[in-house]
C-alpha cells in the first residue's frame, strides 16, 4: 500500500512556466532566485528556473488554472509589471 506521500507524488504534475517579457534590455527584472524562492513559499514543488529567461519549472497537484492563479497573485504582489503566463504540464511518471 503506497503512502500519502507517495500518493500525491504519483498525482502531481510537472509543469513549465514561461514568463513572457521579463528581464530584457534592463526592464521587467525578474531575479529568478528570489521568485524561486516566492515559489516555494507559495508550496510550489522543486521549483528551478533555466538561467534568468523566465522559463520555470514546478511541480504540483493544483490544477493548472489553480497554479496560474496562485502564480499571477504572486507576480502582482511582488512586481510592477503585467505578466503574461502560457504554462504547460505534464503528469510525473
Amino acid at each position: 500500500m503506497k503512502t500519502e506521500a507517495e500518493f500525491r507524488e504519483v498525482l502531481s504534475l510537472r509543469y513549465i512556466l514561461l514568463l513572457r517579457g521579463i528581464n530584457v534590455g534592463g526592464k521587467n527584472k525578474v531575479v529568478m532566485h528570489e521568485f524561486i524562492d516566492l515559489l516555494a513559499a507559495a508550496g510550489f514543488e522543486a521549483p528551478a528556473s533555466y538561467m534568468n529567461s523566465g522559463n520555470l519549472f514546478f511541480s504540483s497537484d493544483d490544477h493548472k488554472e489553480s497554479c496560474i492563479s496562485k502564480i499571477r497573485a504572486l507576480l502582482e504582489k511582488h512586481y510592477d509589471f503585467p505578466s503574461r503566463l502560457p504554462c504547460s504540464q505534464k503528469r510525473n511518471t
